[in-house]
């Protein structure tokens, strides 16, 4: 699901870049858009055009590429294309605001805010994608199982009615769930969702198989699975044999 999205998404900006780069929709350019149509004479709609063409290009490719990465479980891949995405946007939004003639006087301060507001933005973005593709790290004790991941949380032993193992994916025991408050990334989900028959919390990779569920008293199901089999079978290994 994740690289069909992907997918999308980068033929839209290629889309986008081909009517662009051919002069079509200028008015879509942020800056150009909003200068007096006596400023917009004086811009070179044949260099605009092409430059926000071939940028778009550039992140339809970047797109695409991260989501195969993802696909993929190279995850350091598709966080480096997507920094290089933003950051190749950022780079050339700015050039191009400096060639406008109403901008061309940019203090050497406004100019450092942009830069430093597109870098914490970057980075924050980058900071998100690693924290939610990263598989959840699960710590057994004898009163817990404590789940280190976004939307992570201790459970007590106490609290258990059952722990099963599904031998189907999550997108197939949940094919209709839904995001209540949680991350749905590129195949991986982490928080709370629901469906019709009632709400849960995931620490999953949506289309691996087999997939853990602890079961509760009077609270959500918990599920959990790897992008690797044999981990997630391991981790089920040890959750029966701490519960004994």
């Amino acid at each position: 699901m994740g690289i069909l999205i992907t997918g999308l998404a980068a033929l839209s900006f290629f889309i986008l870049g081909f009517f662009i780069r051919r002069g079509k929709g200028l008015m879509l350019i942020a800056g150009y858009n909003t200068m007096p149509k006596h400023e917009r004479h004086k811009v070179d709609k044949k260099e605009l055009s092409k430059k926000t063409g071939n940028l778009l290009f550039r992140m339809a490719l970047a797109l695409f590429l991260s989501g195969v990465a993802f696909h993929f479980k190279l995850n350091w891949a598709a966080e480096a294309l997507i920094l290089i995405m933003i950051a190749d946007a950022c780079v050339t939004a700015i050039r191009m605001s400096r060639g406008y003639k109403h901008n061309a006087k940019m203090s050497k301060g406004g100019l450092i805010v942009v830069i430093v507001t597109a870098v914490i933005i970057i980075i924050a973005v980058v900071l998100m994608l690693h924290d939610g593709e990263k598989d959840p790290v699960v710590s057994i004790s004898q009163s817990q199982i404590q789940i280190e991941a976004m939307y992570g949380l201790d459970i007590k032993w106490s609290d258990i009615e059952d722990i099963s193992l599904i031998d189907q994916p999550m997108d197939e025991i949940e094919p209709c769930m839904q995001k209540d408050n949680g991350y749905g990334g590129f195949g991986t989900l982490k928080g709370h969702f629901s469906s019709n028959s009632g709400q849960f919390m995931l620490f999953v990779n949506a289309d691996s198989s087999p997939t853990i569920r602890i079961s509760r008293k009077d609270k959500e199901d918990i599920y959990i699975s790897f992008g690797n089999k044999e981990k997630t079978l391991a981790l089920y290994q040890q959750l029966i044999e701490n519960r004994l």
